[in-house]
C-alpha cells in the first residue's frame, strides 16, 4: 500500500515535460544579450578614445613693448603631454598653428611657449626667458571647435638681460672705446705753408778753416 503523504511529495518533485529545457535556453539567451551590449559599449568607448582627431584652425598675435615678436611658438594639450602643436612668428608678430604637418591642433587647452632668440654664443632671448620654457610660460590657449573663435592676442611682460659684454662695461659695436676720443670723420688738411725742403729748416752751417 503506498503512503499518501510519499505520493503527493513525488508528484510535486515532477515536473512539465520540455519546462526545463525553455528555462534554459531563456538563461543563455539572456547572457548572450548582455554580453554583446558590454562589447559594444567598450568598443564604443575605445573608439571614442582612440580615434583620430581632427586638428582644427588656431591663429594669433604676440607682441612684447609695444613691438611685434618673431621666432617659433610651440604648444603642449594640458590632457595629452605627447600632443603638440607649432607656427612661425612672421615679421608682424602672427602665427597660425599646425600639427605634424597638418594645419590646425587639436581640441583642449594648450600652453604657449615663444621662441625667440638673438644668435649668439650662447643665444640671447629676445623675450623674458619665463615665456620661452613649455614649463614655466603662463600663457595659455583654449581650442575649441569653433575654428571662428580660435584667436589669441597676447601681449609679454617683464625684462630682457642684457647682453653680457654690455653687463660687463665692454664697448659692444656702435660705441666709441672707452677712454678713448672718437675718431673724426676727416683728417685734417695739410700744412702747405711749411717748408717742402727738409734743409731749408736746418741752421746754417760754419766755414770750415783752411
Amino acid at each position: 500500500m503506498v503512503n499518501p503523504e510519499v505520493a503527493d511529495s513525488a508528484a510535486d518533485d515532477r515536473t512539465v515535460p520540455g519546462e526545463t529545457g525553455s528555462f534554459s535556453l531563456l538563461r543563455v539567451f539572456a547572457m548572450v544579450v548582455i554580453a554583446v551590449v558590454v562589447a559594444g559599449g567598450g568598443y564604443g568607448v575605445w573608439s571614442l578614445t582612440n580615434a583620430p582627431r581632427k586638428p582644427v584652425a588656431y591663429t594669433g598675435r604676440i607682441l612684447y613693448q609695444g613691438k611685434p615678436v618673431v621666432g617659433d611658438v610651440m604648444t603642449q594639450n594640458l590632457d595629452d603631454k605627447f600632443d603638440s602643436a607649432g607656427g612661425t612668428l612672421d615679421e608682424d608678430g602672427r602665427f597660425t598653428l599646425d600639427t605634424n604637418g597638418e594645419p590646425g591642433a587639436n581640441v583642449g587647452r594648450h600652453k604657449l611657449a615663444i621662441i625667440s632668440f638673438e644668435r649668439g654664443a650662447p643665444p640671447r632671448p629676445l623675450v623674458p626667458a619665463v615665456y620661452t620654457n613649455i614649463a614655466t610660460t603662463p600663457l595659455l590657449i583654449e581650442i575649441t571647435g569653433d575654428s571662428a573663435a580660435n584667436h589669441g592676442e597676447f601681449t609679454l611682460e617683464g625684462s630682457v638681460p642684457e647682453p653680457a659684454a654690455a653687463a660687463a662695461g665692454i664697448p659692444t659695436r656702435g660705441s666709441a672705446p672707452i677712454d678713448q676720443p672718437p675718431v673724426p670723420d676727416e683728417l685734417p688738411a695739410p700744412d702747405l705753408s711749411a717748408p717742402s725742403d727738409p734743409s731749408d729748416s736746418l741752421p746754417p752751417s760754419e766755414p770750415t778753416k783752411p
